[in-house]
């Protein structure tokens, strides 16, 4: 069974417009996992999909984050939520390890 795992940085997904092309192209490309990094609560692909993410960024507005996984696919777990996001993926074809770390600007929290 193939399985579509596609990975977009959205720059924080800042503005309305950007923001109704972005999720088009992004549903557009029917992949069954999305990791999204530099992202914000704003950018959701409910109700076909499901995330884990990293937590609230310290700077900047409300809701933005450093990684999200989204899935088509049930999903377990989250471990060291402030700069990686990591999830097992129940697919079709059994149990997919999903782990992203945000590496931009690492050396600040």
């Amino acid at each position: 069974m193939p399985l579509r795992l596609a990975t977009w940085n959205v720059e924080y997904a800042d503005g309305t417009a950007k923001n109704a092309a972005r999720l088009a192209r992004i549903l557009g490309e029917k992949a069954d996992i999305w990791v999204l990094t530099e992202t914000h609560d704003d950018l959701s692909l409910l109700p076909t999909h499901s995330s884990v993410t990293t937590v609230q960024r310290p700077t900047g507005r409300h809701g933005g984050r450093w990684t999200a996984i989204w899935s088509r696919w049930p999903l377990a777990g989250v471990d060291d939520p402030i700069r990686t996001v990591a999830t097992l993926v129940a697919t079709p074809a059994g149990s997919l390890l999903v782990f992203v770390v945000e590496v931009a600007d690492f050396a600040s929290p």
